[in-house]
């Protein structure tokens, strides 16, 4: 029998911490008329371990009641933010795939509110696969909400 382990190429570990850069602040779409909550958009710790976070689902399926859940019981403060979007974004599809599992997680520390749209008051950040990549898209309040639409928070 030969061994032939030496030609099955391996994978490297996935890197799973992330490094985010607080001091700069993340560009946001020209559509953008203001953050929800400015004091969050640089928040966080600069390093954290991607198995550390936390995937929060809500019962409800529509944006406005997940969001009011957030504010109510204190949780908004703790949600990753666009920044940590991006840091995630760079990781790359392995990555990605390995920690949410087809999941489209959102970053509800940077909602916003769409210049010149009254029916849709605000819009959250989302990572999803698409095309072999990670790519960032913008949920609005009234898309349907699933348990594979989580709500990344930081735990405590």
């Amino acid at each position: 029998m030969h061994d032939l382990a030496h030609l099955i190429p391996h994978s490297p570990p996935l890197e799973l911490i992330v490094h985010v850069d607080r001091l700069v602040r993340p560009s946001y779409p020209h559509w953008v008329k203001r953050l929800k909550h400015p004091e969050l958009e640089c928040t966080g710790p600069a390093t954290y371990d991607l198995t550390n976070i936390d995937l929060w689902l809500h019962t409800q399926r529509r944006g406005t009641y997940i969001y009011s859940e957030l504010i109510r019981a204190g949780l908004i403060a703790s949600c990753l933010n666009l920044q940590d979007a991006l840091a995630i974004r760079r990781k790359g599809l392995a990555v990605f795939r390995a920690v949410f599992g087809g999941k489209v997680p959102f970053f509800w520390a940077s909602a916003v509110e769409q210049r010149g749209v009254r029916e849709l008051p605000f819009r959250v950040p989302f990572l999803y696969e698409s095309n072999e990549s990670v790519v960032l898209g913008w949920g609005s309040e009234d898309d349907g909400f699933t348990s594979d639409n989580p709500a990344l928070r930081f735990l405590d």
